[in-house]
């Protein structure tokens, strides 16, 4: 897919409209955007808007996820974590580069990094910027939650299965936090951490 959209052959992605990105390119895994933050993308007090320094990461690292051989047709970033060490320079070539850490049937883990090669020093740097989920409706993407700790025990098989996030199977009962169930799920099979 990912491929396809770089040739042509299928729409980019709309949010490429409003924020400047171009894929670079893609290997299994791994992701590489150029773009360029310009007077669009200003706060109030005339610095790049930090949207500009989160989109940007999110999107390279979903396309990370999107390239790997076993990806599904759908994900969602469910955690986006965004650390700016440095502000993001207008009108200057930016690159951003996204790897999956980790990778299973219904969660991966990627990271990003957006910087300016003029420089050679990170703009910005998100070490968890989302995380993807494979095979789940898009009403589904948002119901959990993985934070950044959570990807060293994801990654060693030791995360809790009820963030694990796998579409509820017969005889499962599936338990997220508080107020993000699905639309039409009963109140009392989504109680956190019931037990």
């Amino acid at each position: 897919m990912l491929q396809a959209m770089t040739r042509g052959e299928l729409p980019r992605a709309s949010i490429s409209d409003t924020i400047p990105m171009t894929m670079a390119s893609i290997d299994a895994g791994s992701v590489r955007f150029t773009a360029r933050a310009d007077k669009r993308h200003l706060n109030p007090l005339g610095g790049v808007h930090g949207g500009f320094a989160a989109t940007v990461p999110d999107s390279v690292t979903g396309g990370a996820i999107l390239s790997m051989p076993e990806a599904g047709v759908s994900y969602g970033t469910v955690d986006l974590n965004v650390k700016r060490v440095q502000a993001v320079p207008v009108d200057t070539p930016l690159v951003a580069e996204g790897r999956v850490l980790h990778v299973s049937r219904t969660i991966g883990v990627p990271e990003g990094t957006l910087f300016a090669p003029a420089t050679g020093s990170p703009a910005h740097a998100s070490p968890c910027a989302g995380t993807g989920l494979r095979d789940l409706p898009p009403s589904t993407a948002m119901a959990g939650h993985l934070s950044c700790g959570d990807a060293d025990a994801l990654a060693a098989g030791s995360l809790p299965a009820d963030l694990m996030l796998a579409p509820p199977r017969p005889g499962r009962d599936r338990r997220y936090p508080a107020g993000h169930a699905p639309a039409g799920a009963a109140r009392a099979a989504w109680s956190p951490w019931a037990g």
